[in-house]
């Protein structure tokens, strides 16, 4: 992801350059037990627990308290890659995680990536009624942010006839090295004018 845009909530599943200015209708949550972050909820709504903590256990769970390096794609190496979303299998609830704001990299470790998403959850879907929200101020700097939402997954199409090798883990690398910017792009066949990315695009370990 180039540029310091944030990502707004929303009902869909495009990413927008604005961070949320906040319905003045929505909740707004008291300090954590790590009181640097807070928590809005708002934004989606009609989210399901199940399908929301689906999402929740797809984050990484490994080495809880060691510290890494997280920043924006193609600004460096870092631990993840960001924006990095992962979706309830399901494909209905999604938590979005991001740096806010112009730092390019930050330090946290994942219980601190966990412990927020499972607050933010707690809080927004389950206490205030099936809402979705954002937490922010994660990080040694605080410049993370997480957003929970609803995802619209009806323009999936799924296909039978890929090799097997093509799995989970695989797929994760292709995400994790793939091009992220906010700023609109237009799209088309090899020759069209005015594009920026031509399509059809393959996308690989080896080749995004």
């Amino acid at each position: 992801m180039k540029g310091s845009g944030a990502l707004a909530i929303s009902d869909d599943n495009h990413l927008t350059t604005t961070a949320p200015p906040l319905p003045a209708n929505i909740s707004t949550g008291p300090p954590l037990n790590y009181t640097r972050n807070r928590i809005h909820c708002g934004g989606s709504t009609g989210l399901n627990y199940d399908s929301c903590f689906d999402a929740f256990q797809t984050l990484d769970h490994r080495d809880v308290h060691l510290p890494v390096r997280v920043g924006q794609r193609g600004t460096g190496f870092f631990a993840y890659n960001l924006p990095w979303r992962r979706i309830s299998g399901d494909g209905r609830c999604a938590f979005d995680i991001i740096i806010r704001g112009a730092a390019k990299f930050e330090v946290t470790t994942s219980w601190e990536l966990n412990s927020a998403a499972l607050d933010l959850m707690n809080k927004c879907v389950r206490d205030e009624g099936q809402k979705g929200g954002i937490i922010s101020g994660i990080g040694k700097t605080k410049s993370i942010s997480i957003i929970l939402r609803g995802y619209d997954a009806s323009a999936v199409s799924c296909q039978d006839g890929y090799p097997q090798y093509y799995g989970p883990d695989q797929c994760d690398i292709v995400l994790a090295n793939m091009a992220a910017d906010v700023r609109p792009t237009k799209w088309g066949p090899r020759g069209s004018a005015g594009i920026d990315q031509i399509t059809p695009k393959f996308l690989s370990r080896d080749r995004t």
